[in-house]
Protein backbone atom coordinates (compact mmCIF):
# COMPACT_ATOMS: atom_id res chain seq x y z
CA UNK A 1 0.00 0.00 0.00
CA UNK A 2 1.50 3.43 -0.37
CA UNK A 3 2.20 5.73 2.03
CA UNK A 4 -0.45 8.19 2.76
CA UNK A 5 -0.92 11.41 4.55
CA UNK A 6 -4.02 11.08 6.73
CA UNK A 7 -6.59 13.91 6.40
CA UNK A 8 -7.65 15.77 8.33
CA UNK A 9 -4.16 15.57 9.88
CA UNK A 10 -3.77 13.92 12.96
CA UNK A 11 -2.72 15.43 16.62
CA UNK A 12 0.82 14.71 16.14
CA UNK A 13 1.32 16.19 12.40
CA UNK A 14 -0.71 19.28 14.06
CA UNK A 15 2.09 19.37 16.74
CA UNK A 16 4.86 19.19 14.09
CA UNK A 17 3.16 21.90 12.56
CA UNK A 18 4.03 24.44 15.70
CA UNK A 19 1.50 26.97 17.15
CA UNK A 20 0.03 28.08 13.15
CA UNK A 21 -3.80 28.79 13.42
CA UNK A 22 -5.06 26.43 10.71
CA UNK A 23 -7.63 29.53 10.25
CA UNK A 24 -4.22 32.01 9.66
CA UNK A 25 -3.63 33.41 6.06
CA UNK A 26 -0.75 35.49 5.08
CA UNK A 27 -0.79 38.01 1.77
CA UNK A 28 0.94 40.28 0.20
CA UNK A 29 -0.53 42.04 -2.52
CA UNK A 30 0.94 42.68 -5.79
CA UNK A 31 1.94 46.02 -7.05
CA UNK A 32 1.54 46.98 -10.70
CA UNK A 33 2.48 50.21 -12.52
CA UNK A 34 0.34 51.39 -15.61
CA UNK A 35 3.33 53.75 -16.51
CA UNK A 36 6.85 52.20 -15.04
CA UNK A 37 8.62 49.11 -13.61
CA UNK A 38 8.87 46.97 -11.03
CA UNK A 39 11.61 45.30 -8.71
CA UNK A 40 11.19 42.14 -6.78
CA UNK A 41 14.08 41.63 -4.29
CA UNK A 42 13.96 39.65 -0.59
CA UNK A 43 14.61 42.87 1.22
CA UNK A 44 12.72 46.54 0.65
CA UNK A 45 15.92 48.58 0.54
CA UNK A 46 17.17 46.58 -2.29
CA UNK A 47 13.68 46.50 -3.93
CA UNK A 48 13.22 50.59 -3.05
CA UNK A 49 17.46 51.10 -4.68
CA UNK A 50 16.07 48.92 -7.80
CA UNK A 51 13.34 50.91 -8.16
CA UNK A 52 14.74 54.11 -7.84
CA UNK A 53 17.27 53.25 -10.75
CA UNK A 54 14.06 52.81 -12.59
CA UNK A 55 12.81 55.91 -11.85
CA UNK A 56 16.12 57.97 -12.80
CA UNK A 57 16.04 56.48 -16.12
CA UNK A 58 17.94 53.14 -15.90
CA UNK A 59 16.79 50.05 -17.57
CA UNK A 60 15.84 46.51 -15.82
CA UNK A 61 19.55 45.57 -15.79
CA UNK A 62 20.85 48.41 -14.31
CA UNK A 63 17.76 48.46 -11.31
CA UNK A 64 19.13 44.94 -10.55
CA UNK A 65 22.44 45.47 -10.42
CA UNK A 66 21.78 48.05 -7.65
CA UNK A 67 19.11 46.12 -6.35
CA UNK A 68 21.81 42.65 -6.10
CA UNK A 69 24.36 44.96 -4.48
CA UNK A 70 22.18 46.29 -1.92
CA UNK A 71 20.48 43.18 -0.73
CA UNK A 72 24.12 41.58 -0.46
CA UNK A 73 24.75 44.49 2.34
CA UNK A 74 20.71 44.48 3.53
CA UNK A 75 21.25 40.30 3.94
CA UNK A 76 24.66 39.47 4.17
CA UNK A 77 24.15 35.85 5.38
CA UNK A 78 22.17 34.75 2.18
CA UNK A 79 24.44 36.67 -0.97
CA UNK A 80 27.14 39.24 -1.51
CA UNK A 81 30.70 40.26 -3.13
CA UNK A 82 32.30 37.02 -2.23
CA UNK A 83 29.86 34.52 -3.72
CA UNK A 84 28.46 34.15 -7.17
CA UNK A 85 25.49 34.53 -8.83
CA UNK A 86 23.59 33.90 -12.58
CA UNK A 87 21.51 36.62 -14.97
CA UNK A 88 18.86 36.26 -17.48
CA UNK A 89 17.68 39.17 -19.04
CA UNK A 90 15.61 39.86 -22.43
CA UNK A 91 15.97 43.31 -24.53
CA UNK A 92 12.56 43.85 -25.52
CA UNK A 93 13.35 46.22 -28.19
CA UNK A 94 16.37 43.83 -29.64
CA UNK A 95 14.63 40.87 -29.13
CA UNK A 96 17.18 39.63 -27.78
CA UNK A 97 17.96 37.20 -24.45
CA UNK A 98 21.07 37.12 -22.73
CA UNK A 99 22.80 34.98 -19.90
CA UNK A 100 25.20 36.54 -17.81
CA UNK A 101 27.65 33.35 -15.21
CA UNK A 102 28.80 34.90 -12.86
CA UNK A 103 29.41 31.36 -11.10
CA UNK A 104 31.60 30.20 -8.39
CA UNK A 105 34.56 27.91 -9.88
CA UNK A 106 36.82 25.50 -7.64
CA UNK A 107 40.59 26.96 -6.90
CA UNK A 108 43.34 25.60 -9.22
CA UNK A 109 45.24 24.20 -6.24
CA UNK A 110 42.33 22.81 -4.87
CA UNK A 111 42.87 18.85 -3.95
CA UNK A 112 40.21 16.41 -3.91
CA UNK A 113 42.19 14.41 -1.77
CA UNK A 114 41.95 16.88 0.83
CA UNK A 115 38.14 16.29 1.40
CA UNK A 116 38.00 12.21 2.36
CA UNK A 117 34.87 10.82 3.37
CA UNK A 118 34.04 9.63 6.20
CA UNK A 119 31.48 7.40 7.87
CA UNK A 120 28.76 8.84 9.79
CA UNK A 121 25.77 10.14 9.00
CA UNK A 122 24.68 12.89 5.98
CA UNK A 123 25.58 16.46 6.10
CA UNK A 124 22.75 18.27 7.50
CA UNK A 125 23.26 21.64 5.87
CA UNK A 126 21.29 21.12 2.30
CA UNK A 127 22.10 18.29 0.28
CA UNK A 128 22.41 15.48 2.41
CA UNK A 129 26.12 14.43 1.00
CA UNK A 130 27.76 11.99 2.91
CA UNK A 131 30.01 13.53 5.74
CA UNK A 132 33.25 14.81 4.65
CA UNK A 133 36.58 15.16 7.48
CA UNK A 134 36.27 18.22 9.67
CA UNK A 135 33.27 19.39 7.21
CA UNK A 136 35.87 20.59 4.82
CA UNK A 137 33.24 21.11 1.99
CA UNK A 138 31.04 23.11 4.23
CA UNK A 139 32.85 25.77 6.67
CA UNK A 140 36.29 27.41 6.78
CA UNK A 141 38.34 28.45 4.45
CA UNK A 142 39.09 25.07 2.79
CA UNK A 143 35.05 25.49 1.34
CA UNK A 144 35.63 28.95 -0.81
CA UNK A 145 35.95 28.89 -4.36
CA UNK A 146 36.16 31.83 -6.57
CA UNK A 147 33.52 34.68 -5.98
CA UNK A 148 31.78 35.41 -9.82
CA UNK A 149 29.22 37.80 -8.70
CA UNK A 150 30.92 41.13 -9.20
CA UNK A 151 32.60 40.10 -12.60
CA UNK A 152 29.03 39.02 -13.39
CA UNK A 153 27.98 42.25 -12.47
CA UNK A 154 30.39 44.07 -14.71
CA UNK A 155 29.92 41.83 -17.69
CA UNK A 156 26.18 42.44 -17.87
CA UNK A 157 26.65 46.62 -17.13
CA UNK A 158 29.05 46.41 -20.24
CA UNK A 159 26.85 44.32 -22.22
CA UNK A 160 23.54 45.57 -21.41
CA UNK A 161 23.23 48.30 -18.98
CA UNK A 162 23.03 52.27 -19.05
CA UNK A 163 24.19 53.83 -16.13
CA UNK A 164 27.69 54.23 -14.32
CA UNK A 165 28.79 51.22 -11.75
CA UNK A 166 29.66 54.08 -9.05
CA UNK A 167 26.11 55.07 -9.33
CA UNK A 168 24.74 51.45 -9.10
CA UNK A 169 27.07 50.79 -5.83
CA UNK A 170 26.00 53.77 -4.03
CA UNK A 171 22.50 52.48 -2.09
CA UNK A 172 25.15 49.30 -1.48
CA UNK A 173 27.44 51.98 0.15
CA UNK A 174 24.41 54.17 2.09
CA UNK A 175 23.22 50.82 3.51
CA UNK A 176 26.61 49.71 4.48
CA UNK A 177 27.38 53.09 6.41
CA UNK A 178 24.07 52.85 8.20
CA UNK A 179 25.02 49.25 9.71
CA UNK A 180 22.99 46.07 9.54
CA UNK A 181 19.28 46.54 11.41
CA UNK A 182 18.68 43.90 14.35
CA UNK A 183 15.32 43.14 13.52
CA UNK A 184 13.73 39.55 14.63
CA UNK A 185 14.45 37.96 11.37
CA UNK A 186 18.39 39.09 11.08
CA UNK A 187 18.50 38.35 15.03
CA UNK A 188 17.16 34.44 14.02
CA UNK A 189 19.63 34.11 11.21
CA UNK A 190 22.86 35.54 13.54
CA UNK A 191 21.17 33.13 16.48
CA UNK A 192 21.41 30.23 14.76
CA UNK A 193 24.79 30.28 13.19
CA UNK A 194 26.32 31.88 15.79
CA UNK A 195 28.14 28.58 17.17
CA UNK A 196 29.63 28.48 13.75
CA UNK A 197 30.56 31.88 13.60
CA UNK A 198 32.19 32.43 16.41
CA UNK A 199 35.11 29.98 15.02
CA UNK A 200 36.48 32.77 12.58
CA UNK A 201 37.53 36.68 14.04
CA UNK A 202 36.30 38.16 11.34
CA UNK A 203 32.25 37.20 11.80
CA UNK A 204 32.77 37.62 15.67
CA UNK A 205 33.91 41.19 14.68
CA UNK A 206 30.65 41.63 12.11
CA UNK A 207 28.37 39.99 13.60
CA UNK A 208 28.91 38.73 17.54
CA UNK A 209 30.55 41.91 18.61
CA UNK A 210 29.82 41.21 22.41
CA UNK A 211 30.26 37.58 21.83
CA UNK A 212 27.16 36.45 20.93
CA UNK A 213 24.07 37.29 19.15
CA UNK A 214 22.69 40.76 20.18
CA UNK A 215 18.33 39.32 20.51
CA UNK A 216 17.06 43.04 22.02
CA UNK A 217 14.82 44.16 19.42
CA UNK A 218 12.95 47.25 21.30
CA UNK A 219 15.92 49.90 20.00
CA UNK A 220 16.57 49.19 16.68
CA UNK A 221 20.04 48.26 17.23
CA UNK A 222 22.47 48.06 14.13
CA UNK A 223 25.49 46.34 13.50
CA UNK A 224 28.25 48.47 12.12
CA UNK A 225 29.48 47.33 8.68
CA UNK A 226 32.13 49.98 8.45
CA UNK A 227 34.78 47.69 6.39
CA UNK A 228 32.20 46.44 4.02
CA UNK A 229 31.59 49.75 3.42
CA UNK A 230 34.69 50.58 2.95
CA UNK A 231 35.36 47.90 0.32
CA UNK A 232 32.16 49.07 -1.33
CA UNK A 233 34.09 52.48 -1.55
CA UNK A 234 37.04 51.09 -3.52
CA UNK A 235 34.63 48.96 -5.79
CA UNK A 236 32.97 52.13 -6.76
CA UNK A 237 35.88 54.42 -7.25
CA UNK A 238 38.17 51.66 -8.70
CA UNK A 239 35.70 49.57 -10.64
CA UNK A 240 34.47 46.09 -10.12
CA UNK A 241 37.69 44.33 -11.34
CA UNK A 242 39.47 45.93 -7.94
CA UNK A 243 37.59 42.89 -6.36
CA UNK A 244 40.11 40.56 -8.16
CA UNK A 245 43.66 42.29 -8.76
CA UNK A 246 43.24 45.10 -5.99
CA UNK A 247 43.23 45.63 -2.19
CA UNK A 248 39.56 44.06 -1.39
CA UNK A 249 41.26 40.65 -3.64
CA UNK A 250 44.37 40.48 -1.43
CA UNK A 251 41.96 40.82 1.80
CA UNK A 252 40.09 37.87 0.29
CA UNK A 253 42.95 35.52 -0.58
CA UNK A 254 44.48 36.30 2.69
CA UNK A 255 41.15 34.89 4.96
CA UNK A 256 40.50 32.34 2.55
CA UNK A 257 44.48 30.71 3.20
CA UNK A 258 44.40 31.79 6.96
CA UNK A 259 41.32 29.64 7.38
CA UNK A 260 42.79 26.57 5.56
CA UNK A 261 42.14 27.43 1.78
CA UNK A 262 43.57 26.96 -1.44
CA UNK A 263 42.36 30.37 -3.45
CA UNK A 264 45.21 32.32 -4.42
CA UNK A 265 45.26 35.75 -6.28
CA UNK A 266 46.06 33.97 -9.56
CA UNK A 267 42.62 32.93 -9.13
CA UNK A 268 41.29 35.61 -8.31
CA UNK A 269 42.58 37.88 -11.88
CA UNK A 270 42.01 34.64 -14.04
CA UNK A 271 38.30 34.85 -13.56
CA UNK A 272 35.61 36.37 -15.70
CA UNK A 273 32.35 36.11 -15.52
CA UNK A 274 30.46 34.57 -19.12
CA UNK A 275 28.10 35.52 -21.61
CA UNK A 276 26.31 32.56 -22.82
CA UNK A 277 23.22 31.92 -25.24
CA UNK A 278 20.06 30.70 -23.11
CA UNK A 279 18.31 27.31 -23.69
CA UNK A 280 15.02 27.95 -24.15
CA UNK A 281 11.95 25.33 -25.29
CA UNK A 282 8.39 26.57 -26.48
CA UNK A 283 5.55 25.64 -23.15
CA UNK A 284 2.00 25.53 -24.10
CA UNK A 285 2.76 28.45 -26.95
CA UNK A 286 5.18 30.29 -24.73
CA UNK A 287 8.75 30.45 -24.63
CA UNK A 288 11.08 29.57 -21.82
CA UNK A 289 14.88 30.73 -21.53
CA UNK A 290 16.82 29.56 -18.77
CA UNK A 291 20.85 29.16 -18.43
CA UNK A 292 22.25 26.19 -19.84
CA UNK A 293 24.79 24.27 -18.34
CA UNK A 294 25.13 23.83 -14.79
CA UNK A 295 22.18 24.87 -12.64
CA UNK A 296 19.23 24.57 -12.18
CA UNK A 297 17.47 25.64 -15.41
CA UNK A 298 18.01 22.98 -17.60
CA UNK A 299 16.61 20.82 -14.99
CA UNK A 300 13.14 23.29 -15.26
CA UNK A 301 13.23 22.48 -19.08
CA UNK A 302 13.22 18.45 -18.17
CA UNK A 303 9.99 19.22 -16.05
CA UNK A 304 8.22 21.07 -18.14
CA UNK A 305 8.93 18.83 -21.35
CA UNK A 306 7.62 16.28 -19.14
CA UNK A 307 4.71 18.46 -18.04
CA UNK A 308 3.22 19.01 -21.18
CA UNK A 309 2.95 14.86 -22.01
CA UNK A 310 0.30 14.77 -19.18
CA UNK A 311 -3.24 16.10 -18.46
CA UNK A 312 -2.79 19.30 -15.77
CA UNK A 313 -4.26 22.44 -16.49
CA UNK A 314 -7.87 24.01 -16.89
CA UNK A 315 -8.87 23.76 -13.13
CA UNK A 316 -8.88 27.16 -11.02
CA UNK A 317 -7.01 25.91 -8.71
CA UNK A 318 -4.78 23.08 -10.13
CA UNK A 319 -6.72 19.78 -8.93
CA UNK A 320 -5.59 16.63 -7.96
CA UNK A 321 -4.38 15.33 -11.08
CA UNK A 322 -2.65 18.67 -11.52
CA UNK A 323 -0.31 18.52 -8.48
CA UNK A 324 0.13 14.39 -8.80
CA UNK A 325 1.58 15.66 -12.81
CA UNK A 326 3.58 17.99 -10.89
CA UNK A 327 5.42 15.31 -8.44
CA UNK A 328 6.01 13.05 -11.64
CA UNK A 329 7.34 15.49 -13.80
CA UNK A 330 9.70 17.03 -11.14
CA UNK A 331 10.72 13.12 -10.15
CA UNK A 332 11.89 12.54 -13.38
CA UNK A 333 13.71 15.81 -13.67
CA UNK A 334 15.59 15.31 -10.45
CA UNK A 335 16.43 11.57 -11.37
CA UNK A 336 17.64 13.31 -14.89
CA UNK A 337 19.36 15.93 -12.91
CA UNK A 338 21.40 13.40 -10.71
CA UNK A 339 22.27 11.32 -12.67
CA UNK A 340 24.17 13.29 -15.35
CA UNK A 341 24.94 16.78 -14.76
CA UNK A 342 28.38 18.03 -13.44
CA UNK A 343 31.61 19.45 -14.77
CA UNK A 344 33.15 17.45 -17.57
CA UNK A 345 34.63 19.42 -19.83
CA UNK A 346 33.19 22.39 -18.26
CA UNK A 347 29.62 20.77 -18.86
CA UNK A 348 28.18 17.31 -18.26
CA UNK A 349 29.58 13.98 -17.57
CA UNK A 350 28.15 10.65 -18.71
CA UNK A 351 24.91 9.54 -17.23
CA UNK A 352 26.23 6.34 -14.63
CA UNK A 353 22.63 5.99 -13.24
CA UNK A 354 23.11 7.33 -10.26
CA UNK A 355 20.22 8.49 -7.92
CA UNK A 356 20.52 10.73 -4.99
CA UNK A 357 19.18 11.15 -1.15
CA UNK A 358 17.32 13.87 -0.56
CA UNK A 359 18.41 17.07 0.64
CA UNK A 360 17.37 18.16 4.29
CA UNK A 361 14.63 20.97 5.33
CA UNK A 362 16.55 24.14 3.25
CA UNK A 363 17.57 27.41 4.92
CA UNK A 364 16.60 30.01 2.54
CA UNK A 365 19.94 30.93 1.38
CA UNK A 366 20.04 32.56 -1.75
CA UNK A 367 18.63 35.98 -2.87
CA UNK A 368 16.35 36.52 -5.75
CA UNK A 369 15.48 39.78 -7.73
CA UNK A 370 12.87 40.05 -10.35
CA UNK A 371 12.96 43.34 -12.77
CA UNK A 372 10.93 44.57 -15.47
CA UNK A 373 11.42 48.14 -16.67
CA UNK A 374 8.61 50.33 -18.57
CA UNK A 375 9.90 49.43 -22.06
CA UNK A 376 9.39 45.55 -21.46
CA UNK A 377 12.62 44.67 -20.22
CA UNK A 378 13.21 41.80 -18.14
CA UNK A 379 15.41 40.69 -15.84
CA UNK A 380 15.66 37.81 -13.42
CA UNK A 381 18.85 37.67 -11.27
CA UNK A 382 19.80 34.90 -8.18
CA UNK A 383 22.84 35.55 -6.13
CA UNK A 384 24.10 33.15 -3.55
CA UNK A 385 26.93 32.30 -1.14
CA UNK A 386 25.43 28.76 -1.07
CA UNK A 387 24.87 28.28 2.54
CA UNK A 388 23.69 30.60 4.89
CA UNK A 389 26.69 32.58 5.77
CA UNK A 390 28.46 30.41 3.46
CA UNK A 391 31.82 29.51 4.75
CA UNK A 392 31.19 31.43 7.39
CA UNK A 393 34.36 33.34 6.98
CA UNK A 394 34.11 37.15 6.81
CA UNK A 395 37.59 38.63 5.52
CA UNK A 396 38.99 40.40 8.44
CA UNK A 397 40.31 43.62 6.37
CA UNK A 398 37.55 44.02 4.19
CA UNK A 399 34.23 42.68 5.66
CA UNK A 400 33.04 40.66 2.54
CA UNK A 401 31.56 37.01 3.54
CA UNK A 402 33.36 34.38 1.69
CA UNK A 403 31.20 31.72 0.02
CA UNK A 404 30.99 27.60 0.44
CA UNK A 405 31.33 27.05 -3.41
CA UNK A 406 33.50 24.02 -2.78
CA UNK A 407 29.89 22.62 -0.93
CA UNK A 408 28.52 22.52 -3.83
CA UNK A 409 30.45 19.49 -5.60
CA UNK A 410 29.62 15.69 -4.72
CA UNK A 411 32.04 14.78 -2.53
CA UNK A 412 31.89 11.36 -3.60
CA UNK A 413 34.92 10.58 -6.15
CA UNK A 414 33.61 9.70 -9.92
CA UNK A 415 30.16 11.67 -9.75
CA UNK A 416 29.33 13.72 -13.01
CA UNK A 417 29.51 16.69 -10.36
CA UNK A 418 32.64 15.18 -8.10
CA UNK A 419 34.85 17.74 -6.55
CA UNK A 420 37.61 18.69 -8.98
CA UNK A 421 40.60 21.82 -9.22
CA UNK A 422 39.25 24.85 -11.87
CA UNK A 423 35.77 22.77 -11.87
CA UNK A 424 32.01 24.45 -12.11
CA UNK A 425 30.05 22.71 -9.47
CA UNK A 426 26.38 22.15 -10.32
CA UNK A 427 24.21 24.82 -8.64
CA UNK A 428 20.78 24.99 -7.99
CA UNK A 429 19.88 28.32 -8.58
CA UNK A 430 17.59 29.03 -11.75
CA UNK A 431 16.63 32.37 -12.94
CA UNK A 432 14.14 31.86 -15.62
CA UNK A 433 12.01 34.46 -18.42
CA UNK A 434 8.53 33.34 -19.73
CA UNK A 435 8.29 35.15 -22.67
CA UNK A 436 5.00 35.90 -24.41
CA UNK A 437 3.72 38.23 -27.30
CA UNK A 438 4.12 41.53 -26.21
CA UNK A 439 5.28 40.76 -22.72
CA UNK A 440 6.29 37.70 -20.31
CA UNK A 441 7.29 37.01 -16.57
CA UNK A 442 10.90 37.09 -14.72
CA UNK A 443 11.07 34.88 -11.96
CA UNK A 444 13.22 32.61 -9.85
CA UNK A 445 13.64 31.68 -6.04
CA UNK A 446 15.48 30.76 -2.97
CA UNK A 447 15.71 27.64 -1.28
CA UNK A 448 18.30 25.34 -2.63
CA UNK A 449 16.98 22.60 -4.84
CA UNK A 450 13.76 23.69 -3.87
CA UNK A 451 14.26 26.50 -6.26
CA UNK A 452 13.61 23.87 -9.56
CA UNK A 453 9.95 22.79 -8.33
CA UNK A 454 9.14 26.69 -6.91
CA UNK A 455 9.79 27.58 -10.56
CA UNK A 456 8.08 24.53 -12.61
CA UNK A 457 4.92 25.01 -10.29
CA UNK A 458 5.22 28.92 -10.82
CA UNK A 459 4.99 28.54 -14.39
CA UNK A 460 2.22 25.76 -14.40
CA UNK A 461 -0.15 27.49 -12.38
CA UNK A 462 0.37 31.01 -14.88
CA UNK A 463 0.46 29.33 -18.19
CA UNK A 464 -1.65 25.63 -17.23
CA UNK A 465 -3.96 27.02 -15.29
CA UNK A 466 -4.45 30.54 -16.13
CA UNK A 467 -4.38 31.90 -12.32
CA UNK A 468 -3.58 35.67 -11.77
CA UNK A 469 -0.12 36.67 -10.48
CA UNK A 470 -1.73 37.39 -6.95
CA UNK A 471 -2.83 33.40 -7.46
CA UNK A 472 -0.14 31.92 -8.16
CA UNK A 473 1.81 33.56 -5.47
CA UNK A 474 -0.77 32.24 -3.10
CA UNK A 475 -1.25 29.13 -4.57
CA UNK A 476 -0.31 26.31 -2.13
CA UNK A 477 2.91 24.15 -3.63
CA UNK A 478 4.58 20.29 -3.49
CA UNK A 479 8.06 19.52 -3.07
CA UNK A 480 10.45 16.31 -4.16
CA UNK A 481 13.49 17.60 -4.63
CA UNK A 482 14.81 14.76 -2.28
CA UNK A 483 13.53 12.14 -4.53
CA UNK A 484 12.53 9.60 -1.10
CA UNK A 485 9.28 11.40 -0.83
CA UNK A 486 6.81 14.68 -1.34
CA UNK A 487 6.80 17.39 0.97
CA UNK A 488 3.47 19.13 0.69
CA UNK A 489 1.66 22.01 1.79
CA UNK A 490 -1.45 21.17 4.36
CA UNK A 491 -3.74 23.58 3.07
CA UNK A 492 -3.80 21.66 -0.01
CA UNK A 493 -6.97 19.65 -0.33
CA UNK A 494 -8.14 16.25 1.00
CA UNK A 495 -8.36 14.71 -2.68
CA UNK A 496 -4.93 16.05 -3.62
CA UNK A 497 -3.34 14.59 -0.88
CA UNK A 498 -4.95 11.67 -1.51
CA UNK A 499 -3.85 11.51 -5.07
CA UNK A 500 -0.27 12.33 -4.01
CA UNK A 501 -0.18 9.35 -1.30
CA UNK A 502 -1.65 6.89 -4.32
CA UNK A 503 1.81 7.45 -6.22
CA UNK A 504 3.59 5.41 -3.80
CA UNK A 505 6.15 8.20 -1.70
CA UNK A 506 5.81 9.24 1.59
CA UNK A 507 4.11 12.28 2.21
CA UNK A 508 4.98 14.71 4.30
CA UNK A 509 2.65 17.85 5.21
CA UNK A 510 4.82 21.18 6.44
CA UNK A 511 3.46 24.54 6.10
CA UNK A 512 5.36 27.61 3.95
CA UNK A 513 7.62 29.33 6.60
CA UNK A 514 10.46 31.80 6.62
CA UNK A 515 13.03 29.42 8.08
CA UNK A 516 13.32 26.78 7.46
CA UNK A 517 12.30 27.18 3.35
CA UNK A 518 10.31 24.02 2.63
CA UNK A 519 8.70 25.47 -0.94
CA UNK A 520 11.31 27.95 -1.98
CA UNK A 521 11.21 31.95 -1.44
CA UNK A 522 10.05 32.93 -5.14
CA UNK A 523 9.90 36.33 -6.38
CA UNK A 524 7.99 37.27 -10.18
CA UNK A 525 8.18 40.23 -11.91
CA UNK A 526 5.38 40.31 -15.20
CA UNK A 527 5.25 42.59 -18.44
CA UNK A 528 1.25 42.18 -19.30
CA UNK A 529 -1.01 44.10 -21.43
CA UNK A 530 1.50 47.48 -20.88
CA UNK A 531 1.41 46.90 -17.10
CA UNK A 532 4.05 46.26 -15.05
CA UNK A 533 3.51 43.64 -12.00
CA UNK A 534 5.49 42.06 -9.52
CA UNK A 535 4.74 39.71 -6.86
CA UNK A 536 6.71 38.23 -3.67
CA UNK A 537 6.56 35.32 -1.40
CA UNK A 538 3.69 35.81 1.30
CA UNK A 539 5.27 34.16 4.50
CA UNK A 540 8.92 35.79 3.70
CA UNK A 541 9.25 38.53 6.61
CA UNK A 542 11.51 41.00 4.02
CA UNK A 543 10.70 40.21 0.55
CA UNK A 544 8.79 43.04 -1.15
CA UNK A 545 7.93 44.20 -4.59
CA UNK A 546 8.49 48.21 -4.96
CA UNK A 547 6.79 50.24 -8.41
CA UNK A 548 9.44 52.69 -9.77
CA UNK A 549 6.21 55.01 -9.68
CA UNK A 550 6.19 54.71 -6.02
CA UNK A 551 9.79 56.13 -5.28
CA UNK A 552 10.59 60.00 -4.73
CA UNK A 553 11.15 62.01 -8.27
CA UNK A 554 14.69 62.41 -8.39
CA UNK A 555 15.75 66.37 -7.47
CA UNK A 556 16.09 69.38 -9.94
Amino acid sequence: MPSRAPFPPTPAQRTAWGSRSRTRAVRKPVVRSAEGGVVCAQHPAAAEAGARVLAEGGNAVDAAIAAGLCVGVAEPWMSGPGGGGLMIAHMAAEDRTVVVDGGMVAPAALDPAAFPVVSGPTDSDLFGWPPVAEGRNVTGGTSVAVPGLIDGYRLALETLGTRPWAELVAPAIAQAEAGLLIDPHCAVMIAAHARDLARFAGSVEAFLPDGGPFMDLRAGHRLPQDRLAETLRVLAREGPRALYEGTPAEAIVRAARATGGTLSMDDMARYRARLMEPLTMDYRGTTIAVAPELNGGPSILVALDALATMTCGGSQPPGPDAYAAYAQALRHAFLDRLARMGDADGRRGPPPGVTGRGADPAEDCTSHISVVDRDGNLVALTQTLLSIFGSRVAAPDCGVLLNNGVYWFDPRPGRPNAIGPGRRPLCNYAPTLVLTHGGGLALGAAGGRRIIGAITQLIAFLIDQGLSLDEAMHQPRLDISGLDGITADPRLCPETLDALGALGSPVTLQPPEAFPTWFGIAGVAQRRHGVSLGGTDPVHPWADAVASTDVAAPAG
